[in-house]
């Protein structure tokens, strides 16, 4: 488990909970400067065979919540390549 990941899944579900209309959850990853942000986010709808329900936000937390911040550790992988673990 990435550190801190969970404090934050915690934080979020205390703080500011998903409504009941909320059926499916989104968590999305974008690379960051240093890093990884991930995101969470919700919806009302969900549809196995149309992955365009993940763009029907209808919750996010907090601005205050909204990100987790990861930055991994460099190391050296196969062939002595630099690599990222998670």
């Amino acid at each position: 488990m990435i550190p801190g990941f969970l404090d934050w899944i915690k934080k979020i579900e205390k703080e500011n909970p998903p409504a009941k209309e909320i059926v499916a959850i989104n968590f999305g990853v974008f690379q960051a400067e240093k890093g990884f942000m991930v995101y969470v986010t919700g919806s009302e709808i969900y549809d196995a065979n149309d992955d365009d329900w993940a763009g029907e936000i209808d919750y996010q937390p907090s601005r205050a919540n909204k990100y987790f911040y990861y930055r991994p550790k460099q190391q050296r992988g196969i062939n002595g390549r630099p690599c990222l673990k998670w």
